[in-house]
């Protein structure tokens, strides 16, 4: 009877710790739990149909600590490829539930010419982000 009474006791406890669950505090804010999701969306405004060196993009999400979350590298392409804002691609990622803020954004390299990078801020908290890169 002493262990049957012992397990109830553990199985509430546990019960409770699990049913108790708060959303987190972060310098005084508490946000809601819940996925957060962030739209990747690729175009260019200028007229690159001359240019032919080829262009790799990766997109990636970040910790605060610079540690990749989640990343994905497009296929290679001519810079004369990358569509215009009327055909931009678009690209969204869901996440489990991270509070904190995270860099979101783009790599790229150019062959023969280098690589480069365009970041926004995932303020803690948001649950949408658009990082919307228009290729110049």
């Amino acid at each position: 009877m002493k262990i049957v009474s012992i397990v109830s006791t553990l199985a509430l406890f546990c019960l409770v710790q699990v049913s108790c669950k708060k959303p987190p505090v972060i310098e005084g804010h508490q946000f809601p739990e819940g996925p957060r999701k962030v739209q990747f969306v690729l175009y260019t405004e200028q007229d690159f149909s001359h240019d032919n060196h080829v262009i790799v993009f990766s997109m990636s999400i970040q910790n605060e600590s610079h540690h990749s979350i989640w990343d994905s590298t497009l296929a290679p392409m001519k810079i004369s490829e990358i569509p215009g804002i009327d055909h931009k691609l678009v690209f969204t990622k869901t996440i489990n539930y991270n509070a904190s803020l995270l860099k979101t954004g783009f790599y790229y390299s150019i062959t023969d010419v280098g690589e480069s990078w365009y970041f926004e801020a995932f303020p803690a908290g948001d649950t949408l982000k658009l990082v919307n890169f228009n290729f110049r």
